[in-house]
C-alpha cells in the first residue's frame, strides 16, 4: 500500500513531500478518463490511501479533471516542467511536449530521458540537426534505448555511412532490433548483399517483419524468385503495396498468370499505380486488349508517365485503326523521348499519307538511334536526299555516321 503524503501545493495548508510522484500519478489518472464519485473508489482502484489532512473534494476534482491548467502549477519548478513535458509526450501532443522540454533545458535539466525525447521530437519534425544534437547528448550521457538507431538512420540518410554503421552497431550491441534492420539497409545500400541478408535474417529471428520484406527485395533483385516469394508471402498480411505488386511480377515470371492477376488486382485495390501498368502488360500478352487498355489508361490517369507503356497503348489503338487515339499516345510518349513512339508516329503518318510529318518523326527517331526509323525513311527519300539530310544534322550518332559512310561508299561520293 502506497501512502500518499502529498497534494498540490496550491493547497497552502498541505506540506509537499514528493511532488514528482503525485504529478506522475495525477497525469496517469488524466489518461484514465474515469469519473469517480468518492475518494474510496480511487483508493480501492489504485491501492493508495490519502492522508486525512487532505481536502478530499479537491482531490476528487483533480482525479475527475479532463484537462491540465498551467495556473494550478508552479512552472518555476523544474520537476513540474519536466512532468508536463512527459505528460504531453505520452499524450502525443508533441508541440507542447517540446515546449516544456525546452523550458526544462533552459532551467538546467539533466534528465537524460528528456534530452533523448527532445532528439526524437526534432526527428519527427525532420529537423535532423537538432535531432542529432540531443540524441548525441543523451548517448554521451549513457542513454541507449530503442530509439538510438534513429541516430544511425539520420547519418544513413546523410550518406555518412561510417557514423551510420557506428550507431547501428551500438544499437545491435544493446539488442535494438530496428538497428539490426538498419544495418541490413546500410549493407544493401553499399551493395554488400551477403551481409545485408545476414542482418535481415538476424532481425527476422527477432520477429522484425520489415526485415522479411527487405530480405525478399534482395532475393527479388537477384532473381531468386523462390526465396523472394517465400518472404513476401510471410509479410503479405502487412498489405505493403510493393510486396503485393512484386508477388504479381514473380508469378508472371513463372507463367502463373492466375496468381499474377490476383496479386496485381490486390495491389491496385491498395492504390499501387505500377500494378495497373503491370496488369495491363499481362492482359496485352494474353491478347486481352480491352483490359490492357483499361489498366494502362488507369495508370496514366493516376500519374504513371512510363513512355514505353504509353507507346504500347498507342500501338493497341493503331491496331484497332483508332488513329486519333494512337496519335495522341504516340505524341505523349514521343514528348518523353521515346524513339519507338517517334518511329510509330512516323508509320502512322505514312499510313494516312501525311509524308511530311512521317519524315519529320522518322528523323526524330533516327537522331535517337532508332534503326527501324532509318529503314522506314528510305520509303520516302532517295539516297541523295537522305545523304544531304543526314549530313546537315548538327549532331550525329553512330547510326547516322554509318549510314552516311554507306551512301558515300555505294555512290562513290
Amino acid at each position: 500500500m502506497i501512502y500518499v503524503k502529498i497534494v498540490f501545493w496550491k493547497l497552502k495548508n498541505v506540506h509537499i513531500v514528493d511532488i514528482k510522484k503525485l504529478i506522475c500519478f495525477y497525469f496517469f489518472c488524466l489518461k484514465n478518463k474515469e469519473m469517480y464519485e468518492n475518494i474510496c473508489e480511487i483508493e480501492q482502484k489504485y491501492g493508495i490511501t490519502f492522508d486525512e489532512k487532505f481536502d478530499k473534494n479537491f482531490i476528487l476534482s483533480a482525479f475527475n479533471s479532463s484537462e491540465l491548467k498551467e495556473e494550478d502549477f508552479d512552472l518555476n519548478d523544474l520537476k513540474i516542467i519536466i512532468m508536463f513535458g512527459k505528460y504531453y509526450y505520452f499524450e502525443r501532443d508533441y508541440e507542447n511536449a517540446k515546449k516544456y522540454y525546452l523550458m526544462a533545458m533552459e532551467k538546467g535539466n539533466n534528465d537524460i530521458k528528456v534530452i533523448n525525447d527532445l532528439g526524437i521530437l526534432y526527428c519527427r519534425e525532420e529537423d535532423y540537426e537538432n535531432g542529432k544534437k540531443y540524441l548525441l547528448m543523451a548517448i554521451e550521457n549513457g542513454h541507449i534505448d530503442s530509439n538510438t538507431y534513429l541516430l544511425g538512420t539520420i547519418y544513413y540518410c546523410e550518406k555518412d555511412y561510417e557514423n551510420a554503421k557506428k550507431y547501428y552497431l551500438m544499437g545491435i550491441e544493446n539488442n535494438i532490433i530496428d538497428a539490426i534492420n538498419g544495418m541490413g539497409d546500410l549493407c544493401y545500400e553499399q551493395e554488400d548483399y551477403e551481409n545485408a541478408k545476414k542482418y535481415y535474417l538476424i532481425a527476422i529471428q527477432k520477429d522484425n517483419n520489415l526485415s522479411m520484406n527487405n530480405l525478399a527485395n534482395i532475393y527479388f533483385k537477384e532473381k531468386d524468385y523462390e526465396n523472394a516469394k517465400k518472404y513476401y508471402l510471410m509479410t503479405i498480411e502487412n498489405e505493403d503495396n510493393d510486396t503485393i505488386n512484386n508477388l504479381g511480377i514473380i508469378y508472371c515470371e513463372e507463367n502463373d498468370y492466375e496468381n499474377a492477376e490476383k496479386y496485381y488486382l490486390m495491389a491496385i485495390e491498395h492504390g499501387e499505380i505500377i500494378a495497373m501498368k503491370n496488369l495491363g502488360h499481362l492482359y496485352s500478352d494474353k491478347k486481352d486488349y480491352e483490359n490492357a487498355k483499361k489498366y494502362w489508361l488507369m495508370a496514366i490517369e493516376n500519374g504513371d508517365i512510363d513512355a514505353n507503356m504509353i507507346n504500347n497503348l498507342g500501338i493497341l489503338y493503331c491496331k484497332e485503326k483508332y488513329y486519333e487515339n494512337a496519335k495522341k499516345y504516340y505524341l505523349m510518349a514521343s514528348e518523353k523521348g521515346n524513339d519507338c513512339a517517334m518511329n510509330n508516329l512516323g508509320n502512322l503518318y505514312y499510313i494516312v499519307k501525311d509524308y511530311k510529318n512521317a519524315k519529320k518523326y522518322y528523323l526524330m527517331a533516327i537522331k535517337k538511334g532508332n534503326n527501324n526509323a532509318m529503314d522506314n525513311i528510305k520509303m520516302l527519300t532517295n539516297e541523295l536526299e537522305l545523304y544531304i539530310c543526314l549530313k546537315n544534322m548538327a549532331t550525329k550518332n553512330e547510326l547516322i555516321e554509318n549510314e552516311i559512310k554507306r551512301i558515300e561508299n555505294n555512290n562513290q561520293i
